[in-house]
């Protein structure tokens, strides 16, 4: 089995079984690792890709009960049940942001706003811009959905890519919204597509015009695009003129390969329109599960709200693991540590674009990445990328399909290839499969 698509810790480690024979973990999670427990002794095989379906299966009188999902403590699995409608309170000292004192840059000691240990961090940039955490989650995946409900109400639009994280459809939906697709190019978001979007918006028909664009703007994820700084004014200026807010949501920003890296929308703000989402999770630990917000204050509140509601704060564990590697690095450690990680994948990337052309020249396009950790290929010739991906994963080669991107409910000519963690030997022979898969479904 290759899996060019496990870019989480999880996959890294051999799956322990129970007569010492190793196998590779099927889940991109930890929670595959673990032995099989219950309650009786008896083997049983989880089921989930979490830790959750590994507990003993409870009871408080006898019956014997499976936990269906799992959270971090029952607090989390409140909020996505039951929302309350009460007065916004700011807790005091939830979280460990509050124990510690907050570190400014002119060395003026400052009691922290947010319920993490976001504004514990040093100032981070990459080119010289200072920019200030101001909330943190559970990696910026999580601070997500309080960002949007935040902002939207129910039946509004939210701008995306035609393809993007798909963290964003999943975020949305529960809160009755729903995607608005505008083309790209290789160098992102065409401001000619937003525009006609924008312009031509009934609300008649179309509902309430779009007040909120997502954008995953460096390396993204899935296309590996990283947004021009001509194209980041132009999107911005248009976002001015029809009073739009940006949630500009950058994991991979300091994985781009270029240099002088592209600056932030944060950075072009001059106005407040802009919400940035970074996390630790791409450059320092990937189990961590931290990520921050920054700006614009006055969604503080609620944000806080959420965190009481849902993760409260990130682990304290990862918290001080982060805390004390960053203390270690330096401002300036974790920016070269950053152009290091951006150099490793940038190798990656060369070797898995060379794969690519060995097998699928005349068979598929791609761009070359820009950053981060995926190559978008689209396949010549065929209609649906679920099939090629089944056919593949038969064969040992599993890829990501490429409908999972996208808000539109029709098959996909796109896939997902991750080179995060295989050698060159395994990329070749993954997408050799591909290759012979994608010539049988052209056959068809």
């Amino acid at each position: 089995m290759i899996r060019p698509e496990g870019t989480g810790v999880g996959s890294l480690y051999p799956q322990l079984s129970s007569d010492g024979e190793v196998i590779r973990s099927e889940a991109t999670g930890l929670g595959s690792l673990y032995p099989q427990l219950s309650s009786d002794g008896e083997m049983i095989r989880p089921e989930g890709t979490g830790v959750g379906s590994l507990y003993p299966q409870l009871s408080s009188d006898g019956e014997v009960i499976r936990p269906e999902g799992t959270g971090l403590g029952a607090c989390t699995l409140n909020f996505p049940v039951m929302e309350s409608e009460g007065e916004v309170i700011r807790p005091e000292g939830t979280g460990l942001g509050s124990l510690y004192p907050q570190l400014s840059s002119d060395g003026e000691v400052i009691r922290p706003e947010a319920t993490g240990l976001g504004s514990l961090y040093p100032q981070l940039s990459s080119d010289g811009e200072v920019i200030r955490p101001e909330a943190t989650g559970l990696g910026a995946c999580t601070l997500n959905f309080p960002v949007c409900d935040a902002i939207l109400d129910e039946g509004d639009s939210v701008l995306t890519e035609e393809f993007t994280y798909a963290c964003v459809f999943n975020t949305i939906i529960p809160i009755g919204a729903k995607s608005s697709s505008v083309k790209s190019d290789c160098d992102g978001m065409l401001p000619s597509s937003l525009e006609t979007v924008l312009s031509s918006w009934d609300e008649q028909t179309d509902g309430r015009c779009p007040r909120l664009m997502y954008c995953c703007p460096s390396a993204a994820n899935p296309t590996g695009i990283t947004w021009s700084l001509a194209r980041k004014q132009e999107i911005y200026k248009i976002a001015r003129t029809y009073g739009i807010l940006i949630l500009e949501d950058d994991p991979y920003f300091l994985i781009q390969f270029a240099k002088p890296r592209v600056p932030s929308f944060l950075s072009l703000d001059t106005d407040g329109r802009v919400i940035r989402l970074d996390t630790f999770t791409k450059l320092l630990s990937a189990g961590a599960r931290l990520g921050y917000m920054s700006r614009p204050t006055d969604l503080l509140e609620r944000i806080t709200r959420h965190m009481v509601t849902t993760t409260c704060h990130p682990g304290n564990l990862s918290q001080i693991f982060i805390l004390k590697v960053l203390q270690h690095m330096d401002h300036d450690g974790f920016i070269k540590h950053g152009k290091k990680v951006a150099d490793f994948y940038k190798q990656r990337a060369q070797t898995a674009v060379r794969v690519a052309e060995k097998y699928l020249t005349g068979l598929a396009e791609w761009e070359v990445p820009h950053g981060g950790m995926f190559l978008w290929i689209h396949m010549l010739g065929v209609q649906d990328s679920s099939k090629v991906v089944a056919m593949a994963m038969e064969r040992g080669a599993i890829f990501t399909d490429g409908a999972f991107f996208t808000s539109a409910q029709k098959p996909s000519e796109y896939i997902r290839m991750s080179f995060s963690l295989n050698s060159e030997e395994e990329l070749d022979k993954a997408v050799n499969i591909l290759a012979t898969v994608i010539r049988e479904e052209q056959q068809l």
